[in-house]
């Protein structure tokens, strides 16, 4: 792995744990937009690092699944907010987004690999 594939995995990393952060406080804060929208803007930049790392890495099985799952977790994410802004039960979603966010870490970090 070339130096900037490493570079590009570690800002990819961190860009997710931003996610998760801004997720969280997206849910314990309903009422203001802020947080929701740097959520959406950290979506979009973790969606074009994990594309330039499965570029830059040849395209690897596992991280396309990976990608694949990511994308459905963001997915989840939104629906979550989305039920959690309408008072509606968020119990299930969240359920969901944590299972898919051990999957994609594990993904990641090639705990599991095909």
């Amino acid at each position: 792995m070339s130096d900037f594939s490493t570079v590009l995995m570690r800002v990819h990393s961190s860009i997710w744990l931003v996610l998760v952060i801004f997720f969280v406080l997206s849910l314990v804060y309903k009422k203001q937009k802020i947080t929701p929208m740097v959520l959406r803007l950290f979506y979009l930049i973790a969606i074009a690092t994990g594309v330039s790392g499965l570029v830059a890495l040849d395209y690897p099985t596992s991280l396309i699944v990976k990608g694949v799952l990511a994308i459905v977790m963001m997915g989840l994410m939104e629906m979550t907010l989305g039920r959690a802004k309408k008072g509606k039960s968020i119990t299930g979603p969240v359920i969901g987004v944590a299972v898919v966010l051990v999957v994609v870490v594990l993904l990641g970090f090639g705990v599991i690999h095909f």
